[in-house]
């Protein structure tokens, strides 16, 4: 599995992040991208959150007649997934 980008004195995502994240998917793809995690990290964006991490949203709540599309990037991973242009994500 490829590792976190870092740049000489700038912290990696995966340091700011050392148990995770909660994120949101802001693109327009959301079932390619939940088979995307799938595939390439054993990721499921549909699962709930780990405890300590719990939200009040998840990725079919809806918010404003919207679904969420919010998930949790286990430790690890934050690099890989956040760090990456590859997927319109939000903080």
């Amino acid at each position: 599995m490829p590792t976190d980008t870092t740049y000489d004195g700038v912290a990696s995502w995966n340091e700011l992040c050392p148990d995770g994240a909660n994120r949101w998917y802001e693109g327009d793809d959301p079932e390619g991208f939940a088979k995307e995690m799938m595939e390439l990290f054993g990721l499921d964006v549909r699962a709930p959150f780990p405890e300590g991490f719990e939200s009040s949203l998840g990725w079919d709540s809806l918010v404003d007649g919207e679904p969420s599309r919010h998930f949790h990037i286990p430790a690890g991973l934050a690099g890989e997934v956040y760090g990456s242009e590859r997927w319109p994500l939000g903080s």
